[in-house]
Formats: structure tokens, sequence, C-alpha cells
């Protein structure tokens, strides 16, 4: 406490020395290590197993200090080598156990300095790591400036609004007489490639403009119309700017839904889109969600997507030279829902892609940490909602729809996650160690 370390030192390695196994002595020469980063020597003093009571067979009872100063040195150590998951589920089992004990706010704290200083480096070799397919622009059908003529001019209406479509609106469309309706979408379909150039040179165009896209794909969805898939396909085939233009951050977070009803009879077709090539990452990604809740909330297909992941993971190692196939992004989310479906079932394949290094490490950091995460099916089942309940829930939550007043506050809130965003990007993966993008977890908390 006053500063003379040299002499602090002397002592702890006097006492390390005379009382081997003193539990603190070994808890201090373990933080040393921590300190010089030879991370490699702190698992001789915290034992392989990393469990206290391994460490110490011949006691039965601990001191609350005992079982949170050693459980924070290991998750030390395991955040350090790249194992953040577990150091946070360490911290988690630390506060079950003693609520609010400080050494809890000293793991939480140093951890994230720890990430923090490591980003960059961290970063980079996450970065290595990523393979990602951005896909190009096809002008596959040919280039207008005018939205198609309908068959029923109530269509015309998708280009008129976000997702604050009315539901008459909706209601009156999905009553139309189905093929004269699915004509329709499909004109809207092949517009959407047809007037991709016009929308990019007169970006002054009101957004709600090349909604109609969106819309075309849900209503297909809520129709049910498998047979349109190739269509909906050939669109997301037009690459990143395209995809991000029309669909921006439902592509990730919405479009699982339309994959869902759209695959409720047949997921084959989902996994032949999963196998397509110069697809760009987020138009592949939502497949997997997608079939996931299938799995789980269509038991009579879940032999079906077991085997349809097996013959996928093959095709992926089978071409893993395939530049236009090979995605470690799409490939992460591709372990993340095999995990969620049946570990059982799909260990070995998981393993496999592991081994084959095509896996983005910034998003599933390693194999085992990947199967420790294992949820119960109440966890993993979502809501699949109708087409306007989905709607409603993106007009009353997301930001751009409704106009709120913040105060001073808000603006030095907003000027600490603009410097923050400044050495972070919103979508890449958090400097916390979680493997979600920042938006989708420290950003929350600034």
């Amino acid at each position: 406490m006053k500063g003379r370390i040299g002499e602090a030192t002397k002592i702890h390695q006097q006492t390390i020395l005379q009382h081997p196994d003193y539990f603190f002595a070994k808890i201090c020469t373990a933080l040393n290590y921590y300190d010089q980063k030879q991370f490699s020597k702190m698992p001789g003093l915290l034992g392989e197993n990393l469990e206290l009571d391994i460490l110490y067979p011949e006691k039965k009872i601990f001191h609350a200090s005992e079982v949170m100063n050693y459980y924070k040195v290991v998750a030390l150590y395991l955040n350090a080598v790249d194992k953040t998951n577990k150091a946070w589920d360490i911290i988690a089992k630390m506060e079950n156990a003693c609520p609010g004990h400080p050494e809890i706010k000293e793991a939480t704290e140093e951890i994230f300095r720890f990430n923090l200083a490591n980003w960059p480096e961290r970063r980079k070799k996450e970065k290595e790591s990523e393979i990602k397919i951005d896909g190009v622009f096809t002008q596959s059908v040919p280039e207008t400036n005018t939205a198609p003529v309908f068959e029923n001019k109530l269509i015309e209406e998708l280009g008129k609004f976000n997702f604050s479509l009315p539901e008459a609106i909706l209601q009156q469309i999905l009553l139309i007489p189905d093929e004269s309706l699915k004509k329709d979408l499909q004109k809207a379909l092949k517009n959407s490639i047809g007037r991709y150039q016009y929308f990019m040179e007169h970006k002054e165009l009101p957004g709600e403009t090349s909604f109609f896209l969106i819309h075309a794909v849900f209503i297909i969805a809520e129709k049910k119309w498998a047979d349109l898939l190739p269509d909906i396909i050939n669109v997301l085939k037009n690459g990143k700017s395209f995809n991000e233009f029309y669909f921006g951050d439902t592509l990730p977070s919405l479009v699982w839904i339309a994959w869902y009803k759209l695959g409720d009879v047949n997921p084959q077709p989902l996994f032949d889109f999963l196998k397509e090539r110069n697809i760009d990452t987020s138009g592949r990604t939502g497949i997997n969600k997608a079939l996931v809740q299938l799995y789980w909330q269509q038991k009579e297909l879940q032999q079906q997507i077991i085997n349809g992941y097996k013959e996928l993971v093959a095709y992926f190692i089978e071409n893993k030279n395939d530049s236009t196939l090979i995605d470690t992004i799409v490939f992460a989310s591709t372990v993340c829902a095999m995990r969620d479906i049946s570990l059982d079932e799909l260990q070995n394949e998981i393993r496999r892609l592991f081994e084959n290094k095509l896996i983005a490490i910034g998003y599933v950091r390693d194999f085992e940490s990947l199967i420790s995460y294992g949820k119960t099916e109440s966890e993993i089942i979502e809501k699949v909602p109708g087409m306007y309940e989905m709607y409603e829930n993106a007009v009353a939550t997301w930001s751009g729809y409704k106009e709120e007043k913040y105060g001073d506050d808000w603006e030095k809130q907003k000027q600490r996650i603009e410097r923050i965003e400044a050495k972070i990007g919103r979508n890449e993966p958090c400097h916390c160690g979680s493997g979600k993008k920042f938006k989708k977890c420290c950003l929350k908390d600034y």
C-alpha cells in the first residue's frame, strides 16, 4: 500500500517458496503472471480444471474471499486467452454465489479494460479470420425508371408507405385473387432490379418509394407461396449495396420470418439458398435463424433439418477453396444454429467447420465456447408474428418511427457514443468479447 513494491515482491517470493500450497500465495503469483502476460503459466497454479474444489480436494468448506479471489483470477485468465464467453459465465456464477461482492466489480472492470486495451490486436486477428462475400449487382432485367403497370392498382400503395402501411390497405391486398396478386408481386420483385440504378441516381426520392420490395416479400411469405422463392432469391443475388438499399436492417432482423413461413412445408430450398454463390453475408444469415425456429416449432421437420445441415457442412468443406461460396460469418451463424438445433446430432459437423478454419472468430470464438452455451427449447423458440403484427412492432420500437425529445443528458450520452463509435464501428464485433455486434451489445449501455 505504501508503494514499496520491490520489498512486497520479495516477501511474496519467500512465502510461495516456504508455503507453495498457500492459497493466496498461489493467487498472487497467478496475478503476477497475468500482469506479465504469461498466461500459459496460470493454469499451473489455478489447476487445469479451473475448479477450486479440485485444486484443494481435501477441503470441504472455503471462505468467501477464497472463492471470489480464485474465480476472479480464473475469469481474467479465460478472457485473456480469448474465452471471453466462459469468463462472463464465471462472473455470473460469482454474482450468484455472493451478490455484490467487490471482487465481481474488480473482475468485470478488468475484463473491459483488458479487452479495450487489446482491441486493436484482437480485432486484427478477428479480421484475418473473416471472409465475407459482398456480391455484385446484376442487371438481370431491363433497366427502367418507372414502376410497372399492375393488374391491381392497389399494389401501387406499397410504394407509398414504410412499416406504417395501414392495416386496411394490407387486408385489401391480401384479398386480391391469388393468381392476379402473384403476377403483380412478381412484377414488383423484378422492378426492384429494373429501377435500382434509377433510385441510386435519384437519392432525393422518399424512402418509402423503395419499400415496395420489402412489402412484396412479406406478402408472399404471408400467403406461404413457396413457389415464388426463386423470384425472391433472384432479387437477393444482387449484392450487398442492393440489399442494404432495399432491406437495410430488416434483412438480418426480420426477413427470417419470411424464410420461416416459406419453408414450413419443405425447408430444402432454404438449404439450397445457403449453397448459392455470390450472395452477400446478410443475405444468407437469416436463413439459419429460420431453420432453428422451424426445427423447434415444426417437429415433423426435425430429422430433415438435421440431415440438411449434415449435408450442408459436407458441401461447405468440399468447396472450402471456392471464394464465391465461403463466408466465415455465414458459417459462424451456421454453427450457432446447429448448436441450438441438436448438439448430440451435429457436434461433429460443428467441430469439422472449426477444424477447417471456416469460422469467423469475432463472432464465435472457439468450439469449446460455442458448445458450452447450450439453450433450452423455451429459450430458443421465438414467436413468429403475422405480417401486420410485425409491422406494428417495428413502428412502435424502431428508431425513426416516433419523435422523441431528449434533454441535455441525452446530448452528453450521444457525444459519448460518438466518441466510442469512432474507435469501434457499429457493425464490428463488440470489444467486450461477447461475439455480438457492437450495436447489439455494449453500445446500448452507453
